[in-house]
């Protein structure tokens, strides 16, 4: 009894590790735009300029849908979309994902994000 109870840990144990792959984000400024003080989750990417992109950077809480936080001169706002209520979807899976932020093909001074893994 005693094996088949360490066997079962370490299933369990080996199943909760692989849920908690590492998740990358990188950030794409495909605009014409300057943005600062972008944030995915609790990690800030600083500035970045027009057509560049970023490095990658770890997140260390579970990202649910592409949305990011940004500054244009003193206007702060969001890109992208949110989740809410329950059940959330699944969040993203271990690995390297890169945000291309660029124009909205339906509004005018707004922004989209477009996912990419890598």
């Amino acid at each position: 009894m005693n094996k088949f109870l360490a066997l079962m840990i370490f299933f369990f144990s080996a199943a909760c590790q692989k849920d908690k792959a590492d998740v990358f984000v990188r950030i794409q400024n495909s605009s014409a735009t300057q943005f600062s003080d972008i944030n995915v989750a609790n990690v800030n990417y600083g500035s970045i300029p027009p057509s560049i992109t970023s490095d990658y950077k770890l997140i260390t809480e579970p990202i649910y849908a592409p949305l990011c936080a940004a500054t244009i001169s003193d206007s702060s706002f969001y890109i992208g979309y949110g989740v809410c209520g329950t059940p959330l979807p699944s969040s993203f899976k271990g690995g390297k994902y890169t945000y291309v932020i660029k124009p909205s093909a339906s509004s005018v001074g707004y922004y989209d994000i477009e996912v990419k893994k890598d």
